[in-house]
């Protein structure tokens, strides 16, 4: 009886737990989505304040970093690649904030992945505020999460029960 209590219990915090972790995808995107708006809003703050040190010399921004870039002088150069860096990172920003902002539901995973940054997920990830999210999206999370418990505690149920049938079975027999 008791075995049985406990296998039932078992059953429900694998399935209440996966559930609970599931659920956290679209809080944590959204907070992640939040923080890369962040970082692309500084980012192109740093771009217009380059294209105004351009406009100053009355040239473009494009001009201005290929002028810098070769320049005999190393200072010069480094500030061409610096500025050359922030432009494409904000390209990059700008083209990975577009596509997870404008994603489907049924496309954000994927497009997550591909746009995956780690180090913006680990500073997510150290501010992260759980939430449970009761939006269609969520629930769908928070189902594919309590079947994945399930099938996790299913998995670990039958190799408890095939080490326990090996372990009471003498050696060279077998169980039906």
């Amino acid at each position: 009886m008791f075995a049985s209590f406990f296998w039932r219990l078992a059953n429900g915090v694998f399935a209440a737990g996966g559930a609970a972790v599931a659920a956290q995808g679209p809080a944590f995107y959204r907070q992640y989505l939040q923080r890369l708006g962040g970082r692309l809003d500084q980012s192109e703050s740093i771009v217009e304040r380059l294209a105004e040190d351009a406009a100053r010399y009355g040239e473009s921004l494009a001009a201005y970093i290929a002028n810098s870039l070769s320049d005999a002088s190393p200072r010069a150069k480094d500030a061409g690649q610096r500025a050359l860096t922030e432009v494409e990172e904000n390209a990059s920003l700008a083209e990975a904030y577009a596509a997870l902002n404008e994603a489907s539901p049924l496309e954000r995973p994927l497009v997550f992945a591909q746009h995956f940054d780690p180090e913006l997920a680990k500073a997510t990830l150290r501010d992260y505020v759980p939430a449970l999210d009761f939006s269609a999206e969520g629930l769908v999370y928070a189902a594919a999460g309590l079947l994945a418990g399930l099938l996790l505690f299913a998995g670990v149920e039958r190799l408890f029960r095939l080490a326990r049938r090996g372990v009471e079975s003498p050696k060279g027999t077998r169980n039906a």
